[in-house]
């Protein structure tokens, strides 16, 4: 009779439950924003496309791949990719605020860089995201 349990023996509990997977639901609405907004941002500045902010488009657009594919735990394209994304979007940004977008300006109006990285802080969670999935994703590109 060794298979009984014993009556007497301590009460166990399991100390490493399954962890449950979290719904990241806050990135997933955050991620869908961004894609809404994006598209709308170039319809809105459709008057002024010029080579640049068709480039700085593709970058914001495949920067927004990678957030979705944080967000909804997908593979998307190769994790070497979103590494260097990770560091090549926020520098373009920063090149486009500082160097590309007030040079494009007839007249620069005195605080606008101020205002430009005041919006850029909006997609600091974008950055976050994408570091994220480029190093620390084990669930999406193995371990």
């Amino acid at each position: 009779m060794p298979n009984e349990p014993n009556p007497y023996a301590a009460p166990t509990a399991d100390t490493n439950p399954a962890e449950q997977p979290s719904k990241r639901t806050g990135w997933k609405l955050y991620a869908l924003a961004v894609l809404v907004l994006q598209p709308v941002g170039l319809i809105t500045g459709l008057s002024k496309i010029d080579t640049m902010t068709a480039i700085a488009f593709g970058m914001t657009a495949i920067g927004v791949l990678g957030l979705l594919g944080f967000a909804f735990r997908r593979r998307l394209l190769t994790r070497g990719i979103w590494m260097a994304w990770s560091i090549l979007l926020p520098l373009w940004d920063t090149m486009m605020g500082i160097w590309v977008y007030p040079r494009q300006a007839a007249q620069p109006q005195p605080g606008w860089t101020t205002a430009y990285f005041m919006a850029m802080a909006l997609f600091l969670p974008e950055y976050l995201a994408l570091i994220w999935y480029a190093y620390r994703s084990p669930e999406i590109w193995g371990r």
